[in-house]
Parts: C-alpha cells; structure tokens; sequence
C-alpha cells in the first residue's frame, strides 16, 4: 500500500513539474497534463515508449529523478 500510495504521489508531483519546465519551450511534446501524467508512468515504471519525452535541462532533471524513485519504489516494495 506504501509503495503504490509513494508511486501515486511522485506520478502527480513528476508530472506537475515535468509540465511547468516543458510549457514553455516551443520544442516541448508535453504540452497538456494529460501528456505529462502519461510520460510520468512510462517512465517511473522504466517502460520508457519514448513517445514523449522532456526537452528542456530541467525537465529532463525530473526525468532522471522519476526513473531513480520509481527503481528504488519497485525495489522497495518487492520484498
């Protein structure tokens, strides 16, 4: 339960903070918040499809911070 309610948590804030970097970048492909949850799954879950991705340095900060929690919540969890 832990571990889905951090996973949970760290989706909403990774895609509220992917979106506010991207927003304003005229290359950004995460435009809506829809498009920033999506990423935000794909890439906790380390699937990674590639069909969004960050653009900007501090979206891609985010990216690289979602990617160490979601391994380190996985792991956590998988007892």
């Amino acid at each position: 339960i832990y571990g889905a309610g951090a996973a949970m948590v760290l989706i909403w804030m990774a895609a509220l903070g992917v979106l506010d970097a991207e927003r304003a970048s005229p290359d950004a492909n995460i435009q809506s918040f829809g498009e920033a949850i999506w990423w935000a799954f794909v890439t906790i879950t380390t699937v990674g499809y590639g069909d969004q991705f960050p653009v900007t340095t501090l979206g891609r900060l985010v990216g690289v911070f979602v990617m160490f929690a979601g391994v380190g919540i996985i792991g956590s969890s998988a007892r």
